[in-house]
């Protein structure tokens, strides 16, 4: 899906209306929305959000985040609900100064990047935090959140950079409407077309002579990645019907009502 007209503000902000469910119906437009942080919002940003109709935005950041990014700018009118869920390092004190990963991507030390991130280590805690995406009690608390916000309005949910937490978000949505794993991945996938992996990395390596590689795997997303969560769904649940019903209380009832807010015919 495109990234959303008139948005320049806020990385990354698009819908999930559009995409097709193994049954042949479609997510409607104008309800589920995702994004990065609103911490840069401009006013024009914050007019347009209200003009698509949201009314709830679902803030995934925990404190260290908001410290590193700033608060999100919220348009008058609209709820704001923070359910902080943990990121790739599992930091959620209140009281951490930032998370441990962000700061040493902040400090540009190459030795200390190499040391914690290079050999594959970037990517096996990127993995380890995916699994835990799917069914702690933060993620639950988070997923249980947005889907309420949906079956009540239209909802934007966003963490920081709307890739990895908000990725798992989306996916759980998705399953709830049914449609099909390659979709939903092909959809994850987006993310790397509207942040373009070599500028970010550029812009915060800058002249420190960081390896790149060393940070790749957190400024992309990879099919693999989600593939880590679908593996926790089927091993832990069975089937993403099991998932949904144990985690966020959508149990086939609330599921067919879900899907009838949610999902319309094709044109």
């Amino acid at each position: 899906m495109a990234l959303t007209p008139g948005i320049t503000s806020i990385s990354n902000f698009r819908e999930l209306g559009g995409l097709v469910t193994t049954d042949g119906r479609v997510v409607r437009s104008g309800i589920a929305f995702r994004s990065a942080h609103l911490a840069k919002a401009t006013d024009a940003d914050l007019y347009r959000i209200v003009e698509l109709g949201i009314t709830t935005i679902v803030d995934l950041r925990t404190p260290a985040d908001m410290r590193l990014d700033g608060p999100d700018r919220i348009p008058d009118g609209v709820e704001y609900i923070n359910a902080p869920m943990g990121d790739l390092t599992d930091t959620t004190d209140p009281e951490a100064e930032a998370n441990p990963v962000r700061a040493a991507m902040h400090s540009r030390d190459p030795k200390v990047i190499a040391d914690r991130f290079g050999n594959g280590q970037a990517e096996a805690l990127i993995r380890r935090g995916q699994r835990s995406f799917v069914d702690t009690g933060q993620a639950a608390t988070a997923g249980r959140t947005f889907l309420e916000a949906l079956i009540t309005g239209s909802a934007l949910v966003h963490c920081s950079a709307g890739k990895d937490r908000t990725g798992w978000m989306c996916t759980v949505v998705l399953l709830a409407l049914g449609v099909d794993r390659p979709t939903i991945i092909e959809h994850y996938l987006e993310t790397n077309q509207h942040r373009p992996v070599d500028a970010r990395l550029a812009e915060v390596i800058g002249d420190s002579g960081v390896d790149p590689d060393h940070l790749r795997a957190f400024f992309e997303v990879r099919a693999d990645y989600q593939h880590e969560g679908f593996h926790i769904v089927d091993a832990v649940y069975g089937s993403a019907e099991t998932y949904l019903a144990k985690v966020f209380g959508f149990d086939e009832a609330r599921l067919e009502a879900f899907r009838a807010r949610m999902l319309t015919k094709p044109a």
